[in-house]
């Protein structure tokens, strides 16, 4: 019975390991509250089962001797959860474009929260690799990272990059009916706004916090249909918005 104790307890930190790991990876954090809770919950029994099994006296779970069990369980936890986390991998969702295989699962993934809808997220996030992998030099660079599903890095990379007008992936955005302002979508723009402004050297006239803030304000009153359109920029509406916003974070 003490044994089965041990290897029950020492089963249920490997699975709790794996487990928060894998619901962190699903849900893009590892703070999430049902995830924390759970294994508050489970590791204090699973030091009580090892504990129990192996402790040759009277086991109280009151005791300086269960609190050691404890630290001896998360230490274990951890281990298990830092295996987990190298590791893992999402199951492979691949598609073929241009020739070449390319696993959108965990580009799906991270996707999840700016564009809800399953559907239209596959379409956009196929649409994106589609025009990626049309550079026959992106793709002999990152060949490996599109077949394993890892491009997130070179995506963002080229967030910053002058390149990045080349590929028209805002274009990509056309077939997503239902996008909103999240905090995500939110924080990319800011990202890229920061960046632009940045390159043009704004900082020695302007407020670029301020005229950030004024450009993500007045674009929330557009589509995002329509902002992300290429022409968007160069277009009355958005020579207006940025007009305005560079006469309002004018240094004085």
């Amino acid at each position: 019975m003490k044994i089965f104790k041990v290897i029950l307890g020492f089963l249920l930190i490997y699975n709790i390991g794996k487990e928060y790991i894998n619901a962190s990876k699903q849900l893009l954090s590892f703070f999430e509250l049902g995830s924390i809770l759970a294994v508050l919950l489970l590791l204090p029994l699973s030091a009580w089962l090892i504990g129990s099994g192996i402790s040759k006296e009277k086991f109280k779970l009151f005791s300086w001797q269960f609190l050691k069990y404890l630290g001896g369980t998360f230490i274990i936890f951890l281990v298990v959860a830092f295996i987990s986390l190298i590791s893992f991998k999402y199951e492979p969702e691949i598609v073929r474009v241009n020739g070449i295989d390319v696993d959108i699962a965990e580009f799906m993934i991270g996707t999840r929260r700016i564009i809800p809808d399953k559907v239209q997220r596959r379409e956009y996030c196929v649409c994106i690799v589609t025009k990626l992998t049309a550079d026959k030099k992106l793709v002999n660079e990152n060949k490996a990272d599109f077949e394993n599903g890892k491009f997130s890095k070179l995506i963002m990379s080229l967030q910053s990059s002058p390149d990045l007008v080349k590929y028209n992936l805002q274009e990509c955005m056309n077939s997503v009916s239902n996008l909103h302002w999240t905090p995500e979508f939110e924080k990319g723009m800011r990202t890229n706004l920061i960046k632009k402004l940045s390159d043009l050297k704004t900082s020695s006239k302007n407020d670029v916090d301020k005229y950030c803030d004024c450009l993500i304000d007045e674009y929330k009153k557009v589509s995002i249909q329509e902002l992300t359109n290429s022409d968007f920029q160069i277009s009355e509406k958005g020579m207006r918005i940025d007009s305005i916003c560079n006469s309002k974070s004018k240094l004085e």
